[in-house]
């Protein structure tokens, strides 16, 4: 079991706080409540029979990025990504991953044919930035080729924008309860008085704020063994710090897909710097 201490920690759109909300099986009413609603589905069934699998796909996975979280529920797996920063080929990457996981859905049948077993895949991209060419708070598109044709029905992307949705609740917008159990994510970010304020009025997110209150005073411990290998999230929470509030230059992106697993040969390919300069 190990123990993250950082002041940061309680901000759930660092990796080890978005991590812990959406792994932990205290905090399980708050993700069945944002997969039912996201989905439709009827919350208690959500709740009894979602599923984690990223621990599965990423000891399979050597060259493409972690993903946050994968969750099955039903014939449908659910990735979820917080992305505290934007980068060069942000979207490129996660995409990439989504590809990787639904070519795991093929099986060889009884004429020894591949057969894509039926799951569709959708992933959810949770953005704490700025989104400039994106004026919706929530986007849902499907995956295409390069020549512009649906990829799969059985793959599509979910755009959710966390600054987006804040700015219409400052506005006094009406948002949904759904936007407003995401956008808690964001409001992490400010003041507990505020924090107390949103949370106001929704069990579900007063009792999220509980939990979310324990970790930040170290009263809860991580013990993943998967996230906190080689230190990786430990560290992501000082450079992240760090770089919040200025561009990023193409060889912290190189820096940030390398620590992530990426393959050099890709990230030189994505970014156009050389393997010496990677390295």
């Amino acid at each position: 079991m190990l123990q993250v201490s950082s002041k940061n920690i309680g901000d759930l759109t660092y990796d080890v706080g978005f991590k812990f909300f959406f792994k932990d099986p205290r905090l399980k009413f708050y993700v069945a409540s944002i997969i039912s609603d996201m989905l439709n589905m009827d919350y208690l069934h959500v709740y009894d029979n979602m599923r984690y699998l990223d621990v599965e796909f990423i000891n399979n996975l050597s060259t493409l990025i972690r993903s946050d979280v994968v969750i099955e529920i039903d014939d449908i797996i659910l990735i979820f990504e917080m992305n505290r920063l934007y980068y060069d080929y942000l979207n490129e990457l996660k995409i990439r991953y989504a590809n990787h996981i639904y070519g795991k859905m093929f099986y060889i049948n009884e004429d020894k044919e591949y057969e894509y077993n039926g799951k569709k895949i959708i992933l959810v991209m949770i953005n704490a930035f700025k989104r400039k060419n994106n004026t919706e708070a929530i986007s849902k598109y499907n995956v295409v080729n390069k020549k512009g044709k649906k990829f799969t029905k059985y793959l599509e992307a979910l755009e959710i924008n966390l600054e987006r949705v804040k700015e219409n609740w400052y506005n006094k917008v009406t948002i949904s309860k759904h936007e407003r159990r995401l956008l808690y994510l964001l409001m992490t970010r400010k003041s507990k008085k505020e924090i107390q304020k949103f949370v106001e009025g929704d069990e579900v997110l007063m009792e999220a704020e509980k939990n979310r209150i324990d970790l930040e005073n170290g009263k809860i411990y991580l013990d993943y063994d998967v996230e906190l290998e080689n230190g990786i999230m430990i560290d992501g929470i000082r450079k992240e710090g760090r770089a919040e509030g200025r561009v990023e230059t193409n060889l912290e992106n190189a820096k940030k897909m390398k620590e992530n697993g990426i393959d050099i040969p890709l990230i030189s390919k994505i970014t156009g710097l050389s393997k010496n300069k990677i390295m």
